[in-house]
């Protein structure tokens, strides 16, 4: 029995994606035929067995060592993978920083860190793979990870709550400016998951 494969060829870099939900993301989009840029702040032997699970499905793996929440990160993180692979067909905004902190206990430099990851960090790489999507003149895809505490809010959470709520109006401002351009936008919005970082 054949599986299509409904990514066959296309180029996909996905954010914070050495480990939990991102690395899920990559492994699936490496099933569907895509090949797969995995980026983090860090490389360690998590990383590489997601680097191994892509390139054992026939699909080839780049590592890129980047924090979005950084501008000069984010365009090397861009220019590396479009080096790597040709051009960028799909951009994952999955990287992000969490903690819960009572909302009387939450400090600017508490808030500028999670908020330059979850909402500035996915608004610039965006803007960024946008257009080199737009010159390479093949449109593409653009998918945001918001949460379901952006609809209902999670006890200690109210700083990512707020930036995971920015994050779905952002999304729905870009499929608006960018459906012209072939590029589709959207969020998906999960719940809590087993993962590292929920234990954590």
């Amino acid at each position: 029995m054949t599986t299509t494969k409904l990514l066959e060829g296309k180029k996909a870099l996905i954010t914070g994606s050495r480990r939990g939900i991102g690395a899920g993301i990559a492994r699936m989009f490496a099933e569907h035929g895509a090949d797969v840029g995995i980026n983090d702040v860090v490389r360690d032997t998590e990383a590489d067995k997601t680097m191994a699970s892509i390139n054992s499905l026939g699909q080839k793996a780049s590592w890129h060592q980047a924090d979005v929440g950084n501008t000069e990160d984010r365009t090397r993180l861009l220019d590396e993978f479009v080096a790597s692979h040709g051009r960028i067909d799909i951009l994952v905004n999955n990287a992000v920083a969490s903690a819960d902190i009572h909302f009387t206990k939450i400090t600017e430099e508490f808030w500028d860190n999670l908020v330059g990851h979850a909402l500035k960090g996915y608004l610039f790489l965006a803007q960024g793979a946008v257009n080199r999507m737009i010159e390479h003149g093949h449109g593409g895809r653009i998918i945001n990870i918001s949460s379901v505490a952006s609809h209902f809010g999670n006890p200690g959470q109210a700083n990512y709550a707020a930036s995971k709520g920015g994050v779905l109006s952002l999304t729905r401002q870009m499929a608006l400016d960018y459906a012209s351009e072939n590029i589709r936008v959207l969020a998906v919005c999960p719940g809590a998951i087993d993962t590292k970082m929920l234990r954590t």
